[in-house]
């Protein structure tokens, strides 16, 4: 059982350039860049709990609440061009616009894992996650009715698999990995499904060890990059890699 403490600091940056004009414009770009950080706080709790069946056999369970946060935005702007005047000068992100505080509940989530132990040799371990991104829910005192709506309109329960092994050959040890995550979306076209793998090796020394992983995902998603106006989306196919080393040192 923990109780955790979780903070956040997000920052994101959107930037638009123009460019294109006719040849006897004096004009030849347009930039307008938006900068919105957001910080806060929240709590969770997890509570779970593993059990032997025989000398094999491990079953698993255990619940992760949904965290409960308080967060704050704030936005700048800045703009800017070959013609630009000293007039706009202000929007250079010198301003910074800071929002009332909200309220996020984040989605709880249901873990069942089993493992089966090969004595000494190895192991090989299946976990299966439930959320319901349904159930997220933002709150302020001016409120988030469109938000809220627009969650429980578009969003769902999904399931997830992890499907895992390791074989050990003396101080070596192989490992690989399959992972399954569901689109929250109710319409896939909007994200599909992700699907990954992953491989890695190690080799104890006794009082240290040294690991090696790759993994990789792959999931089709589509972005719509303005709210109005070109609202046309773009369809990514996101492929994602990641390489890991880790020195462990045992005292």
């Amino acid at each position: 059982m923990s109780l955790n403490g979780n903070f956040l600091y997000s920052e994101r940056i959107t930037s638009i350039q123009e460019t294109g004009y006719d040849a006897s414009s004096a004009l030849d770009f347009v930039t307008f860049d938006n900068i919105l950080i957001t910080t806060g706080a929240g709590v969770s709790l997890q509570v779970g709990a593993i059990g032997k069946v025989g000398k094999t056999l491990r079953l698993g369970a255990s619940f992760h609440s949904p965290t409960w946060y308080v967060l704050t935005d704030e936005l700048s702007q800045r703009i800017n061009s070959n013609l630009a005047d000293v007039d706009i000068g202000f929007i250079n992100g010198n301003q910074v616009t800071i929002f009332e505080n909200y309220k996020l509940r984040t989605p709880a989530k249901l873990t069942g894992s089993a493992a089966v132990i090969f004595g000494k040799q190895g192991l090989l371990s299946v976990d299966y996650h439930y959320k319901d991104y349904n159930n997220m829910k933002m709150r302020s005192d001016s409120g988030f009715a469109d938000t809220n709506t627009n969650i429980s309109n578009n969003l769902m329960g999904t399931s997830s698999f992890n499907l895992g092994g390791e074989y050990r050959i003396q101080k070596w040890s192989l490992r690989a990995g399959y992972r399954f995550e569901e689109s929250p979306y109710k319409n896939k076209e909007i994200m599909d499904d992700l699907t990954g793998y992953s491989l890695g090796f190690g080799y104890n020394f006794g009082l240290s060890k040294i690991d090696f992983a790759y993994s990789q995902s792959n999931q089709d998603v589509s972005h719509q990059l303005y709210d109005t106006g070109l609202t046309n989306r773009a369809k990514i196919d996101e492929s994602n890699a990641a390489v890991v080393a880790s020195f462990t040192l045992n005292f």
